[in-house]
């Protein structure tokens, strides 16, 4: 029993959990106030372009967190 379980976490956090269509419609970039568009591992903002990275279902809206596709993923 033990073993079946062990990695489950692993698995679970590789699963993409998406961001509902009436939340996102509501959220902005911290940084311009731009709308959000969904791409990947990230939620990405129309306007000035930053990436926030969506970590086990939950988008990190933090300025601090963002990046450019060019720079990397902190």
């Amino acid at each position: 029993m033990r073993r079946r379980w062990r990695g489950w976490w692993r698995r679970w956090r590789r699963w993409s959990v998406p961001i509902p269509e009436d939340l996102l419609a509501i959220m902005a970039c911290p940084a311009c106030h731009g709308t959000l568009e969904e791409r990947g591992e990230a939620l990405v903002c129309t306007a000035c372009g930053l990436h926030y990275p969506v970590r086990d279902g939950i988008p990190i809206m933090l300025p601090e967190e963002a990046y450019r596709p060019d720079q990397g993923e902190k």
